[in-house]
C-alpha cells in the first residue's frame, strides 16, 4: 500500500490511523472526504428528521439526491466537493491506495467515476463495508461492492 486518504471526521480517521499503521504509512486527512454537511439533521435519526417534517416519510433514506437538510448540503454540493479529490486520486498513479471515507462521500465518488448523472443510482454501503476500484486518469472498473465478507 502507497497511501492511505481519510476524512478528517473522527470515525473515519481513527479508522485510517489502524489501516496506515499496519503499512507503516501515516494516513492523510483530506476534509474533502467528509460526510454531507446534515444541517439542522445533524445527529438525528430518519425517524427524528421525519417527526420534525412529515412530507418526508414518503422518500426513503436513501434517496439523498431528492433532499437537503435546512443549513445543509444537498447532493450536488457534496459531489462538487468530492470531484476535485477524485481527481487528485486518479492522477497519483499508485499502484494501491486506501480511501477511509463515509457513505455520502462514497456515492459521490460512485457518481464520478461512473460518469453518472442518474440521481437514482443508490447503492447500500454498510459502516465498515469495503468498495475497490481499480482506476486511473480516465477509467474507473468497480472490483467490490460494499464487502462485508471481513466481518466473517
Amino acid at each position: 500500500m502507497e497511501f492511505v486518504v481519510t476524512s478528517d471526521l473522527r470515525r473515519a480517521r481513527e479508522t485510517a490511523t489502524a489501516i496506515a499503521a499496519a503499512h507503516g504509512l501515516a494516513p492523510e486527512a483530506d476534509p474533502r472526504w467528509r460526510e454531507f454537511s446534515f444541517g439542522a439533521w445533524e445527529g438525528l435519526t430518519w425517524t427524528e428528521i421525519c417527526a420534525r417534517d412529515p412530507a418526508l416519510r414518503s422518500a426513503p433514506w436513501t434517496s439523498y439526491t431528492h433532499y437537503a437538510a435546512p443549513g445543509g448540503e444537498d447532493f450536488e454540493a457534496l459531489r462538487a466537493r468530492v470531484a476535485p479529490a477524485v481527481e487528485e486520486l486518479r492522477r497519483r498513479g499508485a499502484a494501491c491506495g486506501a480511501l477511509v471515507a463515509h457513505a455520502g462521500s462514497i456515492h459521490a465518488l460512485l457518481h464520478c467515476v461512473l460518469g453518472s448523472d442518474d440521481p437514482h443510482l443508490i447503492v447500500p454501503l454498510d459502516p465498515g463495508g469495503i468498495t475497490r476500484l481499480t482506476m486511473d486518469e480516465t477509467t474507473a472498473e468497480i472490483t467490490s461492492l460494499n464487502d462485508l465478507s471481513h466481518f466473517d
